[in-house]
């Protein structure tokens, strides 16, 4: 298994995602990461010691996109950044995935410029996953890859297809249940074009269940969630928030037994546990991670590139 990752990406970089790369290395010392970063952190002694002690190699970029940095640098003054240079590296086959922690507007444009699109059909659109108690996660489509384009029913029928066939061959479910968020569960709630969205998903899809609401999102009673790529971002963000508030309470719970709901919260409910999300309708597999990533984030990140470089 061959993995570029950019280690310049994330607020934590490069230190966190490197030592990220160590702990990923530990466990499959047989696979290979491509490292791309710039000059000066090439002697980093944790990187000497990934180089020394596995197939891994480090490939130097130019600069790489900040965090705050418009999308719009790649094209401009860091053609040659970390974040290019990882995708490019896809694009050449030297990799199965690529996996980046940085500037998610940056690493979605880059990897629409250099690998392209599947087809003239398909939109690019970020996949991610809402940990539920006792059960798969929830597959949530768009969190931000669509943020500022306008809902249309046709172009997200084209991403429920790519959430559906990937949830498919992810969690190995042949059927896994889509519902439409939507503020309220009849066929006649929300705006025209999710009205239409209804009618076609309901005509294309018998695993189609309906409208689901907010309150609905964390009982598991959806596989995939299809919304617009705005409020998707929005969702996370909200229950980011919510494991945080959670966290505080870590002493004052029993929540370190495990196998309780408690516990659940604390240790599952956690962008670090799922470590990435999927960039899909692109020629390539690309991974997003949080960019608050640390170690063990980008660790999860890197075993997601693992299983997913392994489905077709």
């Amino acid at each position: 298994m061959k993995i570029a990752i950019d280690l310049m990406g994330g607020d934590n970089a490069p230190k966190e995602i490197i030592l990220g790369c160590k702990k990923y290395l530990e466990k499959f010392p047989d696979d290979t990461l491509i490292m791309v970063g710039t000059e000066e952190i090439k002697e980093d002694p944790d990187i000497a010691n990934i180089l020394q002690n596995s197939t891994s190699e480090f490939v130097i970029a130019d600069t790489f996109v900040d965090m705050n940095d418009s999308p719009l640098m790649i094209k401009k003054e860091k053609i040659n950044s970390t974040i290019v240079k990882s995708m490019e590296i896809l694009r050449s086959k030297k990799v199965d995935c690529t996996f980046t922690c940085g500037n998610s507007g940056a690493a979605i444009l880059s990897a629409m410029d250099v690998i392209g699109l599947k087809d003239q059909y398909s939109n690019a659109s970020l996949l991610s996953f809402i940990p539920i108690y006792e059960r798969n996660p929830v597959a949530i489509i768009d969190v931000g890859a669509m943020g500022n384009r306008q809902f249309s029913s046709e172009t997200y029928l084209e991403i429920t297809k790519l959430a559906y066939d990937f949830y498919r061959s992810y969690y190995n479910n042949d059927n896994p249940v889509i519902k439409l968020l939507n503020i309220g569960i009849e066929p006649w709630k929300g705006t025209k074009e999710h009205k239409k969205l209804y009618t076609l998903l309901k005509d294309t899809y018998k695993d189609f269940k309906g409208n689901i609401e907010g309150d609905e999102i964390l009982k598991g009673h959806a596989d995939i969630i299809i919304t617009d790529g705005f409020t998707g971002n929005v969702i996370l963000k909200l229950l980011e928030s919510v494991h945080e508030l959670c966290t505080k309470e870590f002493d004052k719970n029993n929540c370190k037994t495990s196998n309780n709901f408690l516990h659940f919260l604390i240790e599952e409910f956690d962008y670090e546990s799922l470590g990435g999300a999927p960039l899909l309708g692109v020629n390539g597999k690309v991974v997003l991670g949080h960019g608050k990533s640390s170690s063990k984030a980008v660790f999860s990140g890197l075993n997601f590139c693992r299983k997913y470089a392994q489905i077709n």
